[in-house]
Parts: structure tokens; sequence; C-alpha cells
């Protein structure tokens, strides 16, 4: 659980860090589509999970007008962010390929999301 900001910064560190390895990994094995949609889904999980240690960390310890406003533009963000998968993996509807583009496309706006909101609140990522 994350119960400072320095656990907030180690626990992004650790996430990029697992991105990044899973990345080399996909370069390096070229593995089969079974398989990039199990790291697809792995990256999406896991900078979701920091999404919401992070969140949970902001409703402790944020005023609360500063995350009420921040709560209406977390869920227009979630909209988006359901659709934006829901359109990347339309395309492929039903195809082997579908999940990854979802998942994928989720892990990158979900990344995006924790760092724009470290920036904001918690001081610059790197």
């Amino acid at each position: 659980a994350i119960s400072s900001v320095s656990d907030i910064h180690e626990m992004y560190d650790k996430t990029l860090a697992r991105q990044r390895e899973i990345e080399n990994t996909i370069v390096s094995d070229s593995p089969d589509q079974l398989t990039l949609n199990q790291y697809a889904f792995e990256e999406y999980q896991m900078w979701d999970s920091l999404l919401n240690g992070i969140w949970g960390y902001m409703a402790e310890n944020l005023e609360e007008a500063e995350m009420n406003e921040i709560r209406q533009d977390q869920k227009a963000w979630i909209k988006e962010k359901e659709a934006s998968m829901k359109s990347e993996g339309a395309n492929f509807e039903g195809g082997a390929m579908q999940p990854m583009l979802e998942y994928g496309t989720g892990a990158r706006l979900t990344k995006e999301r924790v760092e724009l909101l470290i920036n904001r609140f918690f001081g610059p990522t790197e």
C-alpha cells in the first residue's frame, strides 16, 4: 500500500522498470500472440494498480475541494480511456490481436495518467 510520496515514486520506478523488462523481452524473444496479449494485460494491470494506489493516497491526503475537482476529471478520463481501448480493438473484433491492442492502449493511457497525477501533485517523475 502507498503511505507516502516516496512510496509513490518508488512504485512508479518499479512499474516503469517492469514495463521496460517486458518491452525488452518482446524485442529479444519475438513471442507468440497469446504471450503478447498476456504481456499487454500485465502492463495494463500494473499501471492500473498503481493508479488506484495513488488515487487512494490522494483521497486521504488532499483537500476535499481539490479531490472533488479531480474526481470529475478522473470520471471523464475513465470514460475516454475505455472508449479508446474499445475502438483500438474494434478493427480486430474477435481476432487474436484484439486483447493486445485494447490492453496496450489501456496501459499507455493509464501510464500517462499516472505520470500526470504524480507530476501535478507529487513532484516530477524521473
